[in-house]
C-alpha cells in the first residue's frame, strides 16, 4: 500500500528544501527525518509518520513547498522490520541509535554534499534531540563528523565526541596538573614579592571586556595599514582655527581638529563605498545596507572605553560636527552619555593621536563591520619632485570583517580615505 507523504502544518507560511535525508529504496521508520526545510528563521526537520519503504521522492533541494505539498510516496505493505506495535520509545531509539545498522551500507558514506546544505558555512544536519543535547552540554556540532545520510549527525556520534572529550580531559588533566597547581600559586602568592591591591573593574569595564572578547573570537579580523601625508590639511587646518580671520570660531568656542576632518571624509568614503556601512545578518545570510552615517568616536573614560556617535553625519558641516564632538566628549567624561548616545552606529573611528605610537589593530565594534584607528600625526622626509622633503604622516589602521569586506575593497576605501587627507579640495567637486 503506498502512502503519499506531504508537509505537514509547522507554522510557516513557506519554506525551502534544504536537505533531502532518505533515498528511493531506503527502509524509513516512524519519527525518523526524512527531509530538512529552512524558513525564515529556522532550520526544521520533517519526520516521518509512517514506517515503510520510499518509493519515490518528488521534491529537490531549493524547492519551496507549503502545508500539504507532496513530498513521496512510501510503501508500507512491505515493511516487516518494525513491529506495528512497538512502542513510541522503542521505535525513538531504533531511530536515532540503531538507524545505521537498517540502512544498507552503501547509505554509510555521502561522496556528493550538494552546495545547499551551507557545508562550507558550517551548517550541520542533525535532529532536534542531537541539536538539544548538544545545547545542554555546550558542544559545537560543526565539530563532530557525522555518519548519518548526507554526514547527519546521529546521537551515537555525539555520544562518541562525548567520550573522546572526556578522554583528552582526562589526559590534559593529568599533563597539566602541575601547570594548573603552579598557576594558582602564583595566583595566591602575589604578594609574596610585594604588596598588591585588588581593585574591582567597572561595570562598564566588565562589559567592554566582555563584547571585546566576543568580537574578537567571533569576526575573521583583517588590519590594513597605511599613511597619508596631511601637510596640507594640517596647514588648511591651523588657517581656520586662526582667531583672528574666524570670527565663527571665537563667538562658539570652536576648535577643529584633524579628526573633525577625518569623520567628514569617513562619511564621503561610505557613500562611495555602501559595503563598509552595513551588517551582517544574525544567521549570516544577508549583508544590512544602511542607507544613513553614524559615525562613533572612541573614548577613554576613567570607568572604560566608550563609543557615543555622532548622528547624520552627512547632514552637518565640520563645525557643527565639532561642536557635537565636543557636546558628547564631555557627556563622556562626566558620566552624563544615555544609551541612546551610544546606538546607531555605522562606523567607529579610534583616535590615539594625542598618544603617540604608529600602527594598531581596532577590534571591530560589531555589528558594524569595520573600524579605523588613527595615530600620532609625525614628520618624515618624503621622496616628492626629485627630492626628499619634510612632511606631516598621519598613519592609518584599519581593521574590517573578512566575511564582508575582501582586500581589494579594503584597500580602495582607504586609498579613497587618503585622497581626501591628502586634498582636503576634492570634497567640494
Amino acid at each position: 500500500m503506498e502512502i503519499e507523504v506531504k508537509v505537514p502544518d509547522i507554522g510557516l507560511e513557506e519554506v525551502e528544501i534544504i536537505a533531502i535525508l532518505v533515498q528511493v529504496g531506503d527502509y524509513i521508520v516512524k519519527d525518523q527525518e526524512i527531509v530538512t526545510v529552512e524558513g525564515e528563521k529556522a532550520s526544521i526537520d520533517i519526520p516521518s509518520k509512517y514506517n515503510g519503504i520510499v518509493k519515490k521522492i518528488l521534491v529537490k533541494i531549493g524547492d519551496l513547498v507549503k502545508k500539504n505539498s507532496l513530498m513521496l510516496i512510501v510503501d508500507i505493505k512491505s515493511i516487516n522490520y518494525v513491529s506495528e506495535n512497538a512502542s513510541k520509545k522503542n521505535i525513538d531509539k531504533l531511530c536515532v541509535d540503531n538507524i545505521c545498522k537498517i540502512l544498507p551500507k552503501k547509505h554509510h558514506t555521502v561522496d556528493y554534499m550538494p552546495n545547499n546544505c551551507f557545508y562550507d558555512k558550517k551548517f550541520v544536519h542533525a535532529s532536534p534531540l542531537v541539536r538539544k543535547m548538544s545545547r545542554v552540554m555546550n558542544i559545537n556540532l560543526s565539530n563532530i563528523k557525522g555518519s548519518g545520510v548526507n554526514s547527519r549527525i546521529l546521537k551515537e556520534d555525539l555520544n562518541k565526541h562525548i567520550r573522546m572529550l572526556d578522554e583528552s580531559i582526562e589526559c590534559n588533566n593529568k599533563n597539566s596538573s602541575n601547570i594548573l597547581e603552579k598557576i594558582t600559586e602564583l595566583k595566591n602568592d602575589l604578594d609574596k614579592f610585594g604588596s598588591i591591591k585588588k581593585v574591582r573593574m567597572s561595570y562598564i569595564q566588565r562589559k567592554v571586556s566582555k563584547n571585546l572578547s566576543s568580537y574578537w573570537v567571533q569576526i575573521p579580523h583583517v588590519t590594513h595599514f597605511d599613511e597619508v601625508d596631511v601637510t596640507n590639511l594640517e596647514s588648511f587646518r591651523k588657517k581656520i582655527n586662526n582667531k583672528q580671520s574666524t570670527q565663527t570660531i571665537i563667538k562658539k568656542n570652536i576648535n577643529v581638529t584633524l579628526l573633525i576632518f577625518l569623520i567628514k571624509i569617513v562619511t564621503y568614503a561610505l557613500k562611495k563605498f555602501p559595503i563598509f556601512n552595513s551588517s551582517l545578518s544574525e544567521n549570516k545570510q544577508y549583508i544590512f545596507l544602511k542607507q544613513y552615517y553614524n559615525i562613533g568616536v572612541a573614548v577613554n573614560t576613567a570607568k572604560g572605553l566608550l563609543v557615543p556617535v555622532i548622528k547624520n553625519v552627512d547632514k552637518k558641516n565640520i563645525y557643527e560636527i565639532s561642536q557635537e564632538l565636543k557636546k558628547i566628549s564631555e557627556k563622556s567624561r562626566t558620566e552624563m552619555l544615555k544609551i541612546s548616545d551610544m546606538e546607531g552606529g555605522c562606523f567607529t573611528i579610534s583616535n590615539l593621536g594625542k598618544l603617540g605610537g604608529t600602527y594598531f589593530t581596532p577590534i571591530i565594534n560589531s555589528p558594524e563591520v569595520a573600524i579605523l584607528g588613527i595615530s600620532k600625526v609625525s614628520q618624515k622626509l618624503v621622496w616628492k619632485n626629485n627630492e626628499f622633503v619634510p612632511r606631516l604622516m598621519l598613519p592609518l589602521s584599519m581593521s574590517y570583517d573578512h566575511r564582508v569586506i575582501n582586500g581589494m575593497e579594503a584597500a580602495h576605501f582607504i586609498t579613497c580615505i587618503s585622497e581626501y587627507l591628502s586634498d582636503i579640495r576634492l570634497l567640494s567637486i
